[in-house]
Formats: structure tokens, sequence, C-alpha cells
């Protein structure tokens, strides 16, 4: 299986803690602290507190739940952090420090996303900055944190049909991939993933979406 170097693949995407507008206004922080927005009149309560950087080492915050069971919270993450395992180590401990049952929803970024804006999550865990940023923005969030990053890869077959080994950035190997009109396998389902492969599309010049080529799955990798 062949695979672009990881340093050529644009920038890295950063795995963000979004938590999700809570009942009361949050304060603006000065320009150099982390963002935080005033909820939207009808968001539920919901978490204030996000995870440290160190997720497993993290004190125990305190928590507002956002609505039904007072120790249960919803967390809207992606299908990469679901399928990685992470969640089955990290979620005990959190469960056995705090107190709290954690109710997991593996989707994509986008989907997470308009989980949180509908007050129906109290912690979103994703990778699409630019989505993020523009979701604080809009008045959905309270605090956002990095926590952890993610690499992303192009692989292929391995006779490497659209000849991309050694390209030196991301976008090369992409028009490589269009001039030859190799298969192109893309999520397709508005997905961090998917939306950094968009913006890498961009950067080469291209829109492959609608060529006989560039197919969309609308399905997660696990």
């Amino acid at each position: 299986m062949r695979r672009a170097s990881p340093s050529a693949l644009g920038p890295i995407i950063a795995l963000w803690c979004l938590v999700v507008a809570g009942c009361g206004p949050a304060a603006r922080p000065a320009p150099t602290a982390v963002s935080a927005a005033s909820p939207q009149p009808a968001a539920s309560p919901v978490a204030a507190v996000a995870p440290s950087p160190v997720a497993a080492a993290a004190p125990v915050p305190t928590l507002v739940p956002r609505s039904g069971s007072d120790r249960e919270i919803v967390l809207a993450t992606t299908t990469s952090t679901q399928d990685s395992g992470l969640l089955d180590v990290l979620v005990p401990l959190f469960e056995q420090q705090s107190g709290y049952q954690v109710k997991s929803i593996s989707i994509g970024t986008g989907a997470a996303l308009a989980l949180g804006a509908r007050g129906e999550a109290d912690v979103v865990l994703v990778h699409a900055p630019v989505a993020e940023r523009q979701w604080m923005a809009q008045g959905n969030g309270t605090e956002r944190r990095l926590v952890m990053h993610n690499d992303f890869v192009i692989v292929g077959a391995d006779e490497d049909p659209a000849r991309i080994k050694g390209s030196a950035r991301a976008s090369d190997a992409l028009k490589q991939i269009a001039d030859r009109q190799a298969p192109f396998v893309s999520r397709g389902d508005n997905s961090g993933t998917h939306q950094l492969e968009l913006q890498l599309w961009q950067a080469a010049g291209l829109d492959p979406r609608g060529r006989s080529w560039y197919i969309e799955s609308g399905t997660g990798m696990g």
C-alpha cells in the first residue's frame, strides 16, 4: 500500500474538544485566551468544562448535565476517535473518577457539531478547525481546547496507478490522481476528514465532485 509522507499532507488537523453552550452567558476571554461564546437562548443546560490536553491525567471537572439523568453526559465524537479504541480506555477512567456516566455518539464532525448546536450533546470532540471556529462564532459553545492531533495520509494500491509516491505535497498528489483519473474514494460525509480533503483539492485548484473517477462513499473508515 502506497502512502504520501505525513509531512507532505498539508496542515495537521487538530482534534478539538468543544464544550456546548451552557445555560448562562459565558464571559469573553482576552484575545489570547481560549475562545468562548455566549449560548443560544434555546440551548439546554450542558457541560461547562472541557478535559485538559492530557485527558487521562486530567483533574475531574465540575459538570452541569445537559438534561435527563443528572449523572449522565452526552459526548458527540467522530468515527475516527471511536474506531481508534481511545474511548474504550478513557471513558471508564472518567466515569470511575467523576461518578458521571458517558453516553458516546460516534458520527462525522458535521453531524456532531449539529447535535451540539441543537443542545443534544454536552461535549463534542471533533477535528475540523474551520468549522469549529464558525460553530463557536455562532454562539454554540463556551470553550474550545486542543486535546490531541491526528495525521492524515493518502493511501492506495501497491502498484501506485496515480504515481503519487514521493510527492512533495498532498496537493501535488491530488493533481496526479486527477490527471490520471485514478479512482479516488472520498468519505463524502461532511466529516472532519472529508472537510480537510476538500481543502486539499481546493489548494490543488481542483473540484473533483461529479467526476467519474471520484467516489463519494458517505461512510466512515472503520
